[in-house]
């Protein structure tokens, strides 16, 4: 269907591109160590034991639902890119799952009778709702489209009765779009429409954080469906909150709740792909690249897979295969890599994120884009761009800044061009096969401050914050340490591809310090460092 409001900015579909460098690694880890060795049988017995209101029945039995929902849309994401016919085992083992308990009056679930229609419970039917849908979409499988159908009633009936169950129906939007999308059945639509007027006057992200982000990934939706104005100010107007005034260094908003931080994780990356989708705006790349790079690669263990969901900022990793709300949404949030690293922009091309990879894209006059990026992004920023038309073509490619880069430069034989940070640096010209685009990023390296960490500092350098491991350091306390005043000067190792050395001081004396990725931490970290120099304060 046609909709009112094109994207700005669409994301190569995922059979169109490969990944190769640490994302490519990232995401196949989350396959082949995580999402290939779900215990479908026992989350089957979950949903038994919860069913039946059994009197051994647990916290995550009643769970079991959202989760299976959760992991049913990553292995489809997963698998729409791989096509791995091992993750097609799986994908159709939980949509089975899923379908199989859909009751006659098309509930899906495990709470019992007395504890339905709660904002948690409504919370999961809204999740499984999209999964499904998700399922239908990649598949074409008519039977999950029914189910979404059958689900969906019930859910819109309910928040229809009155005015006291309308905020918890929120999270509902964006799937009851998806289903308005793949039906055409305008009530669906009509009642996002009621629900979202009924609580613009009325966003409170003190209330329920996870609702509140997810509430705006679903108007901007309504905004693409209607082409109301009123939609997207609203859903960019609470980005600004929660940047402003909630976001961590590692790019997950702050939540009273410890165990939510996987799943803002993976609601917060979504809005900001949403709004870059809708807006085409540099800030929302810059921000999913924040979240990628730190908070979601950070909850995953690179070599096995495992997942610890409320990864700290100081202190040891815990990741493990346990299956649990938060868990299933960081593997939900790395099967959506591939939605930030290129796509149209406008009447163009733009990459947001320099991966090696290749992409293939269509363009007008019946063009057709082969991209192809060479490089060792975020440990360098050097990178070769090879653009490469089916024929001689004239389009803009646009090339993100990051803002943290003191510089940017992009050379195309003779041309030397530099980009602003925080922008898009514009390269119109008519492209050539052959033609190659060399950029170089400069990785700075700068010290990040909060009002929640007095006289300490994290240090980032280009996308990534890194953080002071035992590795080489001083055996003992990880507090003792301090960083000098003064600008940083960071070392690469050269045995030992991402860690980098910093002249500080351990115990009051000159010691040299290890640092290496949040994301790549194993053994015991410290994020927030003593300054000498350090202010509270951004």
């Amino acid at each position: 269907m046609a909709e009112p409001v094109a994207d700005v900015f669409t994301p190569v579909p995922n059979d169109l591109q490969r990944l190769g460098g640490m994302l490519a690694s990232r995401m196949q880890a989350n396959v082949e160590g995580y999402l290939e060795h779900l215990p479908l049988k026992d989350l089957a017995q979950s949903f038994t034991r919860a069913g039946a209101e059994h009197e051994g029945a647990k916290k995550e039995d009643l769970t079991a639902g959202k989760s299976a929902g959760l992991l049913l849309e990553a292995v489809t994401n997963s698998y729409d890119y791989s096509d791995d016919p091992q993750l097609k085992v799986v994908m159709d083992g939980l949509a089975k799952l899923l379908m199989s308990h859909q009751e006659t009056a098309g509930y899906i679930g495990t709470y019992p009778a007395a504890q339905r229609w709660t904002h948690e419970d409504l919370s999961s039917q809204s999740v499984i709702l999209r999964s499904l849908m998700a399922y239908s979409r990649v598949t074409g499988n008519e039977e999950a489209l029914a189910a979404s159908r059958r689900l969906a009633n019930p859910v819109v009936d309910h928040l229809s009765r009155g005015k006291g169950a309308v905020a918890d129906g929120r999270e509902a939007v964006e799937p009851l779009l998806q289903l308005y999308r793949a039906t055409n059945d305008g009530r669906y639509l009509a009642f996002c429409r009621r629900l979202a007027q009924s609580s613009l006057s009325e966003l409170n992200v003190e209330n329920d954080l996870y609702r509140f982000v997810s509430f705006l990934s679903g108007l901007t939706d309504l905004y693409q469906l209607t082409a109301d104005e009123a939609y997207i100010k609203a859903a960019e107007s609470g980005w600004k909150r929660i940047h402003d005034e909630q976001l961590s260094v590692t790019g997950v908003p702050l939540s009273k709740e410890d165990s939510d931080t996987g799943c803002l994780t993976e609601v917060w990356l979504r809005l900001n792909l949403d709004l870059l989708r809708m807006r085409g705006d540099a800030r929302y790349a810059e921000q999913s690249q924040r979240t990628v790079y730190n908070q979601l690669l950070a909850s995953q263990d690179p070599d096995s897979g495992r997942i610890d969901p409320c990864v700290p900022t100081d202190g040891l990793k815990k990741p493990t295969l346990k299956i649990d709300n938060c868990a299933a949404a960081v593997s939900l949030g790395i099967s959506t890599i591939p939605e930030m690293v290129w796509g149209r922009h406008g009447a163009g091309v733009a990459i947001v994120s320099y991966q090696p990879g290749r992409a293939t894209l269509r363009l007008r006059r019946r063009a057709t884009l082969q991209l192809y990026t060479e490089g060792n992004y975020p440990t360098t920023g050097n990178i070769v761009l090879h653009v490469e038309p089916s024929h001689d073509v004239s389009f803009p490619l646009q090339l993100f800044v990051p803002s943290w880069a003191h510089s940017f430069v992009a050379e195309i034989g003779a041309t030397r061009l530099s980009g602003k940070p925080g922008q898009f640096l514009t390269l119109e010209r008519e492209w050539k096969k052959g033609d190659t685009v060399k950029l170089s990023i400069d990785m700075t390296v700068s010290k990040l401050k909060d009002s929640r960490h007095p006289g300490e500092v994290a240090v980032q350098r280009g996308p990534s914050v890194l953080v002071f491991t035992r590795g080489d350091n001083p055996a003992g306390d990880l507090a003792a340490a301090t960083i000098s005043p003064g600008p940083l000067t960071l070392k690469a190792d050269e045995e030992n591809e991402g860690s980098f050395a910093l002249q500080g001081r351990y115990e009051g004396k000159r010691a040299g310090l290890t640092l290496i990725p949040f994301a790549d931490a194993r053994k015991p970290y410290r994020l927030w460092i003593k300054a000498a120099d350090s202010s509270p304060g951004q």
